[in-house]
């Protein structure tokens, strides 16, 4: 006879389970849990269940659909869920998904996880965290035992996951912010050594070796322009000193900032200056 709980997928190819506490009490333990490695075609819809739970993404891609919502695993990725929620996972790619899972009860679980980045349910992503996959593979290698002493070193475990994944998380917004930070200084930098060189914003994403939506997404995070309006500015700042300081024709600067079409440069200085360039050098002549 099959007593295996009805929560398992019979879309799995390889399993080791645990099962320590199905009818726990209002002390915080862990209930059940495991390592999974799905098949390719591998579905899975939860309709119901008793527990709330966290699963984690150690290999392959998934979407996940989750209260309207749909979200891409990667590995990873972690989401908790209650007892109450509706979702369904489906693979995705040629990588066989595989992935922990672990149901929680007692009457500080919920506290636990809302407590956490997991207490929307959305899947929060701490790649390359070595300590949480660590931290399931213990999990699911004392709880092998099921035993008493297997009960509380799982259950201890469990609880010390959840409360560093709030540290965990604030380290990787913060290192992430460092990492965005720091490519916005270098591509900034590499924009005012070399305005000159440069026509568009695409010409810098490549010479900053970064893709063009991100390039876009760092100006906007961190300056109050965006990288084509900074080129112009400096392009035209620049005109405008050549204009003051130099005696040389329109033709010749639109040329060096690299506007060949002589009638685009001057609509382009005008919008920044408010004048064309040829009333701006008479100007500074007068003065």
């Amino acid at each position: 006879m099959d007593t295996t709980p009805a929560f398992i997928s019979k879309q799995i190819t390889k399993g080791d389970y645990y099962f320590l506490n199905l009818q726990p009490g209002q002390d915080f333990t862990v209930v059940c849990g495991g390592y999974e490695q799905c098949s390719l075609d591998y579905q899975y819809r939860r309709n119901e269940a008793n527990y709330l739970s966290i699963e984690y993404i150690i290999a392959g891609r998934a979407l996940l659909e989750l209260e309207g919502k749909r979200y891409e695993l990667q590995p990873g990725s972690l989401f908790g869920y209650r007892h109450d929620t509706l979702w369904t996972m489906t693979s995705v790619g040629k990588t066989p998904l595989r992935k922990y899972f672990m149901a929680l009860g007692g009457g500080s679980a919920q506290q636990l996880l809302d407590a956490s980045p997991l207490q929307s349910q959305a899947p929060v992503d701490f790649p390359g965290v070595q300590w949480i996959e660590e931290t399931f593979r213990q999990i699911t290698k004392f709880g092998a035992t099921e035993d008493q002493l297997a009960v509380d070193t799982c259950s201890r475990l469990a609880e010390v996951l959840l409360l560093q994944l709030d540290p965990e998380f604030r380290k990787s917004i913060n290192s992430t912010l460092s990492i965005a930070h720091s490519t916005y200084l270098r591509c900034r930098k590499y924009l005012r050594d070399h305005f000159l060189e440069l026509n568009s914003a695409n010409e810098l994403a490549d010479a900053a070796n970064v893709d063009p939506t991100y390039l876009s997404r760092l100006f906007r995070q961190f300056d109050k322009e965006t990288p084509y309006k900074c080129l112009v500015r400096l392009k035209m700042n620049h005109a405008a000193r050549i204009l003051i300081s130099q005696d040389v024709t329109i033709k010749e600067i639109s040329d060096l900032i690299g506007y060949p079409d002589q009638l685009h440069f001057s609509r382009t200085f005008k919008r920044t200056y408010g004048v064309s360039p040829k009333y701006f050098k008479k100007s500074v002549n007068r003065n």
